[in-house]
């Protein structure tokens, strides 16, 4: 049986949702990463993976208040990266 696994990424700057290529030209595209959540989860997403990227180089962990209320707002896997 070949399973299909919907997981979209949420890439996290400053408290805002950016986008990317090859971490290159990012560009924010929204202020409310809990909304990005909530709206692949309503779409069928079946995980989401959330990257702070810049926690690691600026020596900090993730914003863990964003991973709880995204967590709070949604009833599927989270993966978090960046700060770890």
């Amino acid at each position: 049986m070949n399973v299909k696994k919907i997981i979209p990424g949420i890439d996290i700057k400053n408290g805002k949702v950016v986008k990317s290529v090859k971490f290159l030209g990012t560009k924010e595209v929204g202020d409310d990463p809990v909304a990005f959540a909530k709206k692949y989860y309503e779409d069928g997403a079946d995980e989401l993976t959330i990257l702070d990227i810049m926690a690691s180089i600026e020596g900090r962990q993730t914003k863990l208040d964003i991973i709880s209320r995204i967590r709070e707002a949604v009833n599927i896997p989270v993966s978090v990266s960046g700060g770890i």
